[in-house]
């Protein structure tokens, strides 16, 4: 009697479509009985035949090697049970030839001794390749033309999870994890920090990254609310916009791509001290060179803090007396209520005149996006309705992007300007009590401070203190203080010894305020002053 053993196969996609091993395995031992041939072993596996690296078939193989001339026949149902590769399904039956196992499928027998059947069995190999290879086909054209519609079709990136539209069609939207991502992204384009140190402080926030996961999340479109569509036959790789929640805006990514693309691994700022915070930042007396700092132990235990030159020099100053004489400087700058409130005014008077032109700009830059978002839509419904051809497509549809990209750039730029009146309002009472916000302030920013208001560094010698020259703002604080304060003491009307001259366009109303001031220096001035206020911000 011939012996055979049968083999049953189905993959997850396969079963969950009503595929049945039971029903294999049972018309297989119908087969062998009305045959006559003796089942001696069977071997099922839940695995894809592309490849014959399936657990029980390599169970199968080993069998067969330790019993060569036992088994006459490995039965299957249909040849596509046995293998979905043509090239591998030839190779492994020469295999089981050489022991002496004949491989056949039941409901597609092949007569081996007849030579013209082997086209037959080339059909029966070659045929679930292809149905593989056009099943494959037509799921990658539904998947690009998905996200050339702005849908994710890929496992849900992190921060995100997939849930059901209003018409039932799959979308990914934002789960607990996307504040987190968000957050990252704030962090990474603001601060110093590299991206491990980002990494393993999220990491302990919720997030689960590994080293080289970090910067393809920083680097990924998805989170803009942007897809990248890759390259497919002639069409090239393009971003669409996606029809999910973005996490980040798209002036923070490009932000961050910046970042990633001048400084991938950005330098770590070195911890200052907390007691010593102006090294670096204090000039030796004597060579000019910057001071460092140290700290020294008393003989009642207390520790005193000095800095001092790292060249040799005999410059010794105790750090309190220094931080106290900056304090007492910081003092002599801050504006008086009078100016402050005159800065807002020409500032406000400035804005209005100068920046109109800026105005009209990005009236102009609105309406160009508008025009070619427009343009894009009117695009999009050809293709869906088979009007243009996929390569004539793709290729407007990367133009019109690429000058998207380029109006978004240019309507930020504008932005930034007109936003600046706003910002403007919370500049000013940052400079309010100057030293009491410098004693609260932590290292690097009282470095800010420092450099915002003077142009050059502090000097300390054992027998004087030395102010350093202040810049333009200071400069201009410092006068207008002396001549707001004069003013106060005469009559209205009448002209002080000393006057603020600066030129500007028109004059104020208010006879006790009124002096000229530079749109040039002002405008310098400004941005100075909001340059500090980004430093104080985290201590107002």
């Amino acid at each position: 009697m011939k012996t055979a053993i049968i083999y049953t196969r189905v993959s997850t996609d396969e079963q969950a479509n009503g595929y049945s091993l039971r029903a294999q395995k049972e018309e297989l031992e119908r087969y062998a009985a009305q045959k006559g041939i003796q089942v001696i072993g069977h071997y099922e596996d839940d695995a894809s035949a592309k490849s014959f690296n399936r657990p029980e078939f390599q169970n199968l193989l080993k069998y067969l090697k330790k019993n060569k001339g036992k088994v006459n026949y490995l039965l299957v149902s249909k040849w596509d049970r046995f293998s979905r590769n043509a090239t591998e399904s030839l190779v492994m039956i020469r295999t089981l030839e050489s022991m002496q196992v004949e491989v056949n499928a039941i409901s597609q027998w092949i007569d081996f001794s007849i030579p013209e059947n082997l086209l037959l069995l080339m059909i029966y190999v070659s045929s679930p390749e292809v149905e593989n290879v056009r099943r494959g086909m037509n799921v990658k054209a539904g998947m690009r033309k998905a996200m050339l519609e702005g849908r994710w079709c890929n496992n849900s990136p992190m921060g995100y999870k997939y849930m059901r539209d209003e018409r039932n069609k799959p979308v990914i939207t934002p789960n607990d994890k996307g504040p987190l991502i968000a957050a990252m992204f704030e962090e990474y384009a603001s601060s110093l920090i590299n991206q491990q140190d980002l990494r393993r402080k999220y990491n302990r926030l919720g997030l689960s990254m590994q080293k080289s996961h970090i910067s393809r999340v920083l680097s990924n479109p998805i989170y803009m609310g942007y897809i990248r569509v890759p390259a497919w036959k002639d069409q090239p790789e393009q971003m669409v916009k996606a029809v999910h929640e973005p996490l980040v805006t798209e002036n923070l990514f490009y932000q961050v791509q910046d970042k990633l693309n001048g400084n991938t691994r950005c330098s770590r700022e070195k911890p200052s001290n907390v007691y010593l915070p102006l090294r670096g930042i204090i000039k030796c007396d004597s060579c000019g060179k910057y001071l460092t700092g140290s700290g020294s132990r008393g003989r009642h235990g207390k520790i005193h803090y000095y800095y001092h030159c790292s060249k040799g020099c005999k410059e010794r100053i105790k750090a309190q007396i220094a931080h106290d004489h900056i304090k007492d400087s910081l003092a002599e700058i801050e504006p008086i209520s009078e100016l402050l409130n005159l800065y807002e005014v020409v500032f406000e008077s400035l804005v209005d005149e100068s920046f109109k032109d800026q105005a009209r700009q990005l009236d102009k830059v609105k309406a160009d996006i508008k025009s070619l978002d427009d343009k894009s839509e009117k695009l999009e419904e050809k293709f869906i309705l088979d009007q243009i051809e996929p390569a004539v497509y793709s290729k407007w549809k990367t133009s019109f992007e690429n000058q998207r990209q380029k109006l978004l750039k240019a309507k930020e730029s504008v932005n930034k300007i007109q936003h600046l009146k706003r910002q403007f309002k919370g500049v000013l009472p940052c400079l309010s009590n100057l030293p009491k916000t410098f004693e609260k302030a932590d290292p690097a920013t009282k470095k800010a401070i420092i450099g915002s208001l003077y142009a050059q560094n502090f000097r300390f010698s054992k027998t004087e203190s030395r102010t350093p020259q202040p810049n333009s703002l200071t400069a201009i604080i410092l006068l207008a203080n002396k001549e707001l304060r004069n003013k106060k003491t005469q009559k209205k009307g009448t002209s002080s010894g000393n006057s603020l001259a600066v030129a500007c366009k028109g004059r104020l109303s208010n006879p006790e305020t009124e002096f000229n001031l530079s749109n040039d220096a002002l405008l310098n001035d400004i941005r100075q002053l909001e340059t500090l206020k980004n430093q104080l911000d985290t201590l107002a």
